[in-house]
């Protein structure tokens, strides 16, 4: 059960951000003649798709000042400063305690994602790829995702402890 509510709320978030970052118009009617269909405009490209952000410049991150989650204290993952814990679901990981954590910070997406790029680099996770919003980085068997998304006056990130691939 817990699998399946993961991959659904994966499929919610992938969506999300999918639609967040798309900028396309919604689809029209195509108006019909005895079920022929009528041009109104002339064929145009699709606009191409938008490209991610650049990932932001890694922070000057001072180990001495980083705090470890505990649940995943033996994987080295930190905990964003200052930001308020949400919840937290755990799925069948070959990691222990591999899931999903959520925070809220007023920090902008961009600052949560240089945070995390400079921390974890400095605790021995290797960079997999990253970009305005996200950062995907491995540390032996373990493969940890951060996700940070704005709403109306906050930043959400998700982490998402698991398996490396």
């Amino acid at each position: 059960m817990r699998q399946r509510l993961l991959w659904g709320f994966t499929l919610i978030l992938i969506a999300s951000l999918t639609m967040a970052c798309s900028k396309a118009a919604p689809p029209t009617p195509t108006p019909t003649l005895a079920g022929t269909p009528l041009s109104l405009t002339p064929a145009v490209p699709p606009s191409p798709t938008p490209t991610p952000a650049p990932a932001p410049s890694p922070a000057h991150v001072d180990v001495s000042k980083l705090t470890l989650i505990d649940e995943w204290r033996e994987n080295a993952v930190p905990r964003y400063p200052g930001a308020q814990r949400g919840s937290f679901e755990t799925f069948s990981t070959q990691i222990k305690n591999g899931g999903i954590m959520l925070f809220h910070t007023t920090d902008s997406p961009e600052q949560v994602i240089a945070f995390y790029r400079g921390a974890l680099t400095l605790l021995g996770w290797q960079e997999q790829r990253a970009d305005g919003h996200q950062v995907v980085a491995r540390r032996g068997p373990a493969a940890l995702t951060a996700v940070a998304t704005s709403g109306t006056g906050n930043t959400t990130i998700m982490l998402i402890l698991t398996d490396a691939t």
